[in-house]
């Protein structure tokens, strides 16, 4: 079984000081770091502006896939 792991680059626009993506660096950069540090793909939101396509490409293109952007063990699950 291959195992794969996704970042959710939030923590670029995340900061202290609150949501702040006017200060995140661009998306390219973004994920020239996230796949340089191992990870496989990132958040398949498609930025604004963007469309499915090209986000695809440019995920591609930094060797990075669509992966979801939330988890919820079946720990975390609720009791009914």
């Amino acid at each position: 079984m291959t195992k794969r792991m996704a970042y959710n680059p939030i923590s670029f626009i995340l900061m202290g000081q609150g949501f702040k993506p006017e200060l995140a660096p661009p998306l390219s950069q973004i994920l020239t770091i996230v796949r340089e540090a191992g990870y496989d793909g990132v958040h398949a939101e498609i930025p604004p502006g963007s469309t499915p396509e090209d986000y695809l490409a440019l995920l591609t293109g930094h060797g990075l896939m669509p992966a979801p952007g939330y988890f919820r063990p079946a720990s975390a699950m609720p009791k009914v």
